[in-house]
């Protein structure tokens, strides 16, 4: 027997209390609500950070997510190498399997970038310590080392960090597609300076609840054509697929330490008394 297919998908920013299969009532997502009738839903998760970087790195070497030089928070869009290049992926492990593997969508477990003079960039701290680098005298030419494909990935399409970081471009193997050539001036809420490539499209999206309900349509219209490329929709397929989140919305950047009741008509984190970043979501 063939060894089946396996997707796995994190939404970010998406709290399982975004779902409709789990009482969300603002937010359609009958696609997502099918593979949760159709499956298994796990109703008592822990974790011992749910954000970003250590959920991701939890993942991706199935290891505690604190056994790095990284002790809190997150990465920025520079930030080094988390993972050494000896580490067990499951992206490794896959191929050890007969597997062809992939990455696609946000890494933010650190790359190797080189400057302009050659030398290479070294930023080795959490997004809310020490100073950040803009990425202003980065070679955008230069291979992007130390990502996915050193990692047992035999293919990756990635961002380096969060939409709100840069660099603003997209990496296909250890390539910037397009070179950041400029400098971002269109802004958006919350994100921040730095380079940006010419194809790059402003995706932040501005007006009141627009985290909540737009990317998650986008990940629910979404699903279903990836599944049917594989044929794990069919009563036949040998698929695996899996679908999880990192987080719910935060709160704390828009002063609503409360949670998100009554914005967006949202409950991120579904009847928990509050969001990420607060210690009985999870999160240090």
């Amino acid at each position: 027997m063939a060894n089946p297919n396996i997707i796995f998908i994190m939404a970010d920013d998406m709290g399982w209390g975004d779902l409709s299969c789990y009482g969300a009532k603002k937010i359609a997502t009958p696609n997502m609500d099918r593979i949760a009738a159709e499956g298994i839903r796990f109703r008592d998760a822990h974790s011992p950070s749910a954000v970003c970087t250590p959920s991701r790195y939890g993942v991706v070497t199935g290891r505690y997510c604190w056994r790095t030089w990284l002790k809190r928070s997150v990465l920025g869009g520079f930030g080094s190498p988390l993972i050494e290049p000896d580490r067990p992926t499951v992206g490794s492990f896959l191929k050890q399997h007969g597997y062809t593997t992939a990455s696609v969508g946000k890494w933010h477990l650190g790359l190797t970038w080189t400057k302009k003079d050659g030398s290479i960039l070294q930023e080795q701290h959490s997004i809310q310590e020490g100073e950040r680098d803009d990425g202003f005298d980065v070679d955008y030419t230069a291979p992007v080392k130390n990502g996915p494909t050193a990692l047992g990935f035999d293919y990756s399409f990635n961002i380096s960090g969060s939409l709100d970081m840069s660099p603003y471009c997209f990496i296909e193997n250890d390539r910037c597609v397009e070179p950041p050539d400029r400098p971002k001036e269109d802004l958006a809420a919350q994100q921040r300076p730095g380079m940006v490539s010419p194809g790059w499209r402003r995706c932040a999206i501005r007006g009141k609840g627009c985290c909540v309900y737009r990317p998650l349509r986008r990940l629910t219209e979404s699903v279903f054509p990836v599944l049917d490329s594989i044929g794990a929709t069919s009563s036949e397929s040998s698929a695996g697929f899996r679908c999880g989140q990192d987080e719910g919305g935060s709160t704390r950047r828009h002063g609503m330490d409360g949670g998100l009741d009554g914005w967006a008509g949202a409950r991120c984190a579904g009847p928990s008394r509050s969001c990420r970043e607060h210690a009985h979501h999870g999160d240090e």
